[in-house]
């Protein structure tokens, strides 16, 4: 007998002592929980539940595995065409990412492994990101003669300075969480 999967994103409401807060888990460790359009939908219905629970004191991303998030899964979006990618992936994307930034409780993204391309965007759609100090991060797009697609080039540089995030986006390269500046 096969045993069941369990789902790609994981949601908890937690209380202890009168405080209530969710856990978001991203749970695709076998692709490196690399964003696709079914894990994204399920983010926005969490994040529907989130915004209409005012209860709830904190939000937090973790994920299983090695890496956080290792962006969007290529498979997800490699045979769209641009019009479609506008459409099915990007705007969505957009759109989520926004209202995880636009919640009212403080959003927590703990970084237990790598956040690359769109994982970095989501850890930077939240308020505060904590993480090990081995993680790299990074917006590995342009190494694939692209672009960060859910606004995580605007949000990195609000994050850690324009030049900062040029150098960054640019040239592809990730940085450790340890490191303290780009010129480390």
């Amino acid at each position: 007998m096969e045993q069941p999967t369990e789902p790609a994103i994981l949601y908890a409401r937690i209380e202890q002592d009168d405080t209530a807060w969710a856990e978001i888990t991203l749970n695709r460790p076998e692709k490196g929980n690399a964003l696709n359009l079914p894990m994204l939908e399920q983010l926005a219905s969490i994040v529907g539940g989130i915004e209409a629970d005012r209860s709830l004191r904190a939000v937090v991303f973790r994920a299983r595995g090695r890496f956080f998030c290792t962006g969007g899964d290529v498979e997800a979006w490699g045979a769209l065409s641009p019009h479609q990618m506008a459409r099915e992936w990007i705007a969505p994307g957009i759109a989520l990412f926004e209202r995880i930034a636009s919640l009212p409780q403080p959003v927590i993204a703990v970084l237990s492994g790598h956040a690359l391309g769109g994982g970095l965007e989501l850890a930077l759609a939240a308020d505060l990101r904590i993480a090990v100090q081995s993680a790299k991060l990074g917006t590995p797009e342009v190494t694939l003669g692209m672009i960060s697609g859910w606004m995580g080039v605007r949000r990195l540089a609000e994050t850690i300075g324009v030049a900062r995030a040029r150098h960054l986006a640019l040239l592809g390269l990730p940085i450790t969480a340890a490191r303290r500046s780009i010129g480390d």
